[in-house]
């Protein structure tokens, strides 16, 4: 078989065969909660054979590969890699116009959230899926059936995240602003049971760090309801396959990249949530993504609430955006997004593996080359704007329709402290 443990290391092909996964999840729906015994084990996987040899990658030698040139059958979008290619552009000519309209028009977008000739031109530009979501939250609306609560979408690595200082700031400037608004909210967290390590730059820490005792401590400390995925090797080697499956196909690159398996993490606690949804028969209004280990430098009470509003509200109200602070990319540690637009954040490892998203189009190479372009979409040298870019959610999220922008809070790592 065919892998990669999601810390830069590559597992080579074998013999280019396997059994792929059915559309169907790749994580278990039946998360324990906070009500549950404390000891009671994360929901598993079954893991995938396993087999093949290790190669490390660096992640220029990772972008190198992802950017280069796949000789495509003429006339077929799903082997159409080549930015050079003229059957590349025609298939990518509507990913790249709206990534391209949304990026040029985002700024607008922010200034104007209410104008009409905005919302219209936004509207028109939403990819299918996020457009299905947002016409699901206004027949709702009509309806009488207003969406509510906010979920908490908690992933990444542990690392810092059981010390008590770390715990305790997410409670107070997270935790605690929503439960003294009576908001709500419901906690969806896959989490990597390890202490250090940069996964998609390469670091390789394939320890488990922390039971399953300590991350339970750690929850109980934001406080509320919860469900609970750990992320090991085999929801890694699953998330893998489920890439390969539906994006690598038909390309003569079969590798799956370390960067959209961390995104994998977020798209498994959407699913989660989504789950959750289907069981109680509602929707949430508000999305918000953390870290465990981030800690932040004041509430977000305000922040929230005015999130939480703006989501409750009408859709033609205003143009929706998802901001994003602290880390890489513009910001990718802490995501806030109303739950329409959230969706758009399930296709994030898509987008980076070079598969279609609601379009034709199988080329990172191109849209990545359509978002350097993107005017004013970060400040201060051409190398902001390629992390930018390289770090995919931004440019995921235009080639969407969903404006992007910063959420205007700041926090570190919780490293640093005893």
């Amino acid at each position: 078989m065919t892998g990669i443990d999601g810390d830069g290391l590559v597992l080579e092909d074998a013999d280019a065969t396997g059994s792929p996964l059915s559309g169907e999840p790749f994580y278990s729906t039946t998360g324990a909660t906070a009500n549950e015994a404390a000891g009671a084990a994360a929901p598993k996987l079954v893991a995938p054979g396993s087999g093949g040899s290790l190669k490390r990658m660096t992640r220029v030698e990772e972008l190198q590969e992802m950017d280069m040139d796949i000789k495509e059958v003429p006339g077929n979008c799903s082997t159409a890699t080549s930015r050079k290619s003229p059957t590349t552009q025609a298939c990518c000519k509507e990913a790249v116009e709206r990534l391209s309209v949304t990026g040029q028009m985002r700024q607008e977008y922010l200034r104007h959230q209410r104008l009409t000739s905005h919302l219209e031109q936004w509207w028109r530009h939403l990819s299918p899926t996020i457009r299905r979501s947002f016409e699901a939250r206004q027949a709702d609306w009509a309806a009488g059936r207003q969406w509510s609560g906010v979920a908490v979408l908690l992933t990444g690595q542990v690392r810092d995240g059981t010390k008590q200082y770390v715990a305790q700031n997410i409670r107070r400037n997270v935790f605690k602003e929503l439960a003294g608004a009576s908001t709500m909210y419901h906690i969806f967290a896959v989490l990597e049971y390890t202490r250090f390590g940069f996964s998609w730059r390469g670091s390789k820490n394939e320890t488990r760090d922390f039971e399953d005792k300590d991350v339970r401590q750690m929850l109980e400390v934001y406080g509320g309801n919860y469900t609970l995925v750990e992320w090991g090797a085999a929801e890694k080697a699953a998330a893998y396959r489920d890439l390969r499956a539906k994006c690598l196909v038909n390309h003569k690159l079969r590798r799956v990249y370390a960067l959209p398996l961390q995104y994998m993490k977020i798209k498994a606690a959407l699913q989660l949530m989504r789950a959750y949804e289907d069981e109680f028969d509602m929707h949430f209004a508000l999305v918000v993504r953390i870290r465990p280990d981030v800690t932040y430098a004041s509430s977000l009470g305000r922040l929230l609430k005015s999130r939480l509003d703006a989501a409750r509200a009408p859709v033609n109200a205003s143009v929706p955006n998802i901001c994003g602070s602290i880390g890489g990319g513009l910001g990718d540690a802490f995501l806030l997004a109303d739950r329409a637009s959230a969706d758009a954040l399930g296709q994030v490892a898509a987008f980076v593996q070079s598969c279609p998203v609601d379009d034709h189009c199988q080329s990172w190479a191109v849209t990545k080359e359509a978002c350097l372009k993107v005017p004013n979409l970060a400040s201060g040298s051409a190398g902001m704007q390629d992390e930018v870019c390289t770090h995919a959610w931004v440019p995921s999220l235009l080639r969407q329709g969903v404006p992007t922008t910063n959420c205007g809070i700041s926090g570190m790592l919780g490293s640093g402290k005893p």
